[in-house]
């Protein structure tokens, strides 16, 4: 699973989370990978691939929006796998809260480890 690292900026602390190439997710182990230009290319941010067990992430996004797609990436496969039948407006909400309470806590992720591709379109 991923590593943590304490890190100090500025007076305060911040907690890194070190993102592993692979997630777990239920039963089913989604491959990680940061993409150039899907914004562009695919007029998304984040994208999760059932089929092939990928979520692709935009590389050029700062670090919370990254995060807030990853989250909703995730919450996609949680609605899924769980027959939740939640809207794409209600992922939006619950990802934006999450992600907000997990940057006021101080937890950032560290996405070294992930590998980044180019996508043809």
């Amino acid at each position: 699973m991923g590593q943590i690292q304490t890190v100090l900026k500025k007076g305060s602390s911040i907690l890194k989370i070190k993102l592993p190439k692979i997630l777990k997710l239920g039963i089913y182990p989604f491959q990680l990978r940061l993409v150039h230009n899907l914004v562009f290319n695919e007029n998304d941010k984040g994208i999760i691939r059932f089929n092939d067990l990928l979520i692709e992430l935009d590389e050029a996004m700062n670090q919370y929006e990254r995060a807030e797609s990853l989250h909703h990436e995730i919450l996609h496969q949680v609605n899924r796998q769980y027959s939740l039948k939640l809207s794409e407006e209600d992922i939006d909400r619950i990802a934006e809260g999450l992600t907000t309470f997990i940057s006021a806590l101080g937890i950032e992720y560290n996405w070294d480890d992930i590998p980044s591709h180019k996508r043809e379109r």
